[in-house]
């Protein structure tokens, strides 16, 4: 990317000062993510910002070995909206980024830049491929504000708007690391309420999901120089699984209560499809809808043929797991997953998830049993 001489002529009046000047107590603090991993690997290397004063303008030195880290790119992050990115390569393994806005808009607290960076060789966990200098940060006044260094913590599972069921088993994880320091301990909370404190990585909680409706998730990083920091919340739903809902369109109380109706294996309408894959497939319950069945195909590769199955799934059932096997000894046993099947594509057509599957075996013929291929549904629970 060429440098955007604006910028840098906007930034030019500020002194250049080393981050270890700078207060440990400062109100505005960085917080750099993980930067190791194995060769090859490439990796999105976040920084965030939080700040209570009124911040608009950043300016930082990134500092790298050439011959362990190849840097492909700098974005942007959602809480520099409305700002300008810039970056240069001032020397061989020194960039300098600059984020500003020509109309003195605040950045937020969150991610403000994503360095991308390909590993050309193993950095090991707990140390980093990146350090930074000539920090500066100023306000809306022009006024250079102090910072400091805490530690960089989110979440990264379960994913923004989940939806659970209550009284299922809700699994948290989350990431954290010390920029100049280590981690001690991170503590899960939900709804501000302390639920466990890990000290150790891979960081890690379980929580029985219980009442209804948003909940938040947030997890508090400790450092070993007594600095903490809250991670951006998660929102995860709970409430009762699809399948109550699509049940209660489909069925009166009584016709529920009767298992031979609004039971998982029964088949009001007769068309030998049950409740349970009608839920799963998105089909009506009341009448006969073939169409949207799964489809098993061949597709031909290198010279094989082999077996595929194309399924449309309703994209509300959220509680359904859905897997495709195969059986090379005509039915006795069935396998799916890596070595065995292979996800081709996965979009929405027509309001469901069109998702085409493989068989990973090509299919046999002559005195050798054919291949077969089928589709399995399963509900989250039971």
């Amino acid at each position: 990317m060429k440098p955007n001489r604006n910028i840098r002529t906007a930034l030019a009046a500020l002194a250049t000062v080393a981050l270890a000047a700078f207060p440990a107590s400062g109100a505005t603090t960085l917080h750099l993510g993980p930067s190791s991993g194995l060769a090859n690997e490439t990796l999105s290397v976040p920084m965030e910002v939080r700040s209570g004063d009124g911040i608009t303008a950043l300016q930082f030195d990134m500092f790298y070995d050439p011959a362990v880290v190849e840097l492909s790119d700098v974005r942007q992050g959602i809480a520099a909206a409305g700002h300008i990115l810039d970056f240069e390569t001032v020397a061989s393994g020194q960039t300098r980024v600059v984020v500003i806005s020509n109309t003195n808009a605040v950045l937020g607290d969150g991610m403000v830049a994503d360095m991308e960076i390909n590993l050309l060789s193993e950095v090991p966990e707990g140390s980093r491929a990146l350090s930074f200098s000539n920090v500066i940060i100023s306000d809306l006044t022009g006024t250079e504000v102090a910072i400091a260094w805490a530690p960089y913590i989110a979440i990264t599972s379960p994913a923004e708007g989940k939806r659970y069921s209550a009284s299922s088993n809700v699994g948290l994880s989350a990431v954290a690391i010390d920029y100049d320091g280590s981690i001690t301990s991170v503590e899960f909370q939900i709804d501000g309420e302390s639920l466990s404190i890990d000290t150790a990585a891979p960081y890690t909680a379980t929580w029985t999901a219980a009442g209804s409706g948003a909940v938040a998730l947030t997890a508090i990083a400790v450092s070993s120089g007594g600095t903490q920091t809250a991670s951006l919340p998660v929102t995860i739903q709970i409430g009762p699984p699809p399948f109550v809902g699509w049940r209660d369109a489909n069925f009166t109380p009584a016709e529920q209560a009767d298992n031979r109706i609004g039971g998982l294996a029964s088949d009001p309408d007769g068309d030998t499809i049950p409740n349970l894959l009608e839920y799963a497939l998105g089909l009506n319950p009341r009448e006969f809808d073939f169409e949207d069945l799964p489809e098993v195909g061949l597709i031909g590769l290198n010279q094989e043929s082999y077996a595929t199955l194309t399924y449309r799934a309703n994209p509300g059932a959220d509680d359904i797991i859905f897997m495709v096997e195969v059986s090379g000894d005509g039915g006795a046993t069935w396998s799916s997953g890596e070595g065995n099947t292979e996800e081709m594509s996965s979009e929405m057509v027509d309001s469901k998830r069109e998702v085409k599957t493989r068989d990973l075996h090509p299919v046999t013929t002559g005195s050798e049993p054919n291949r077969l291929i089928r589709l399995t549904v399963k509900m989250t629970g039971i």
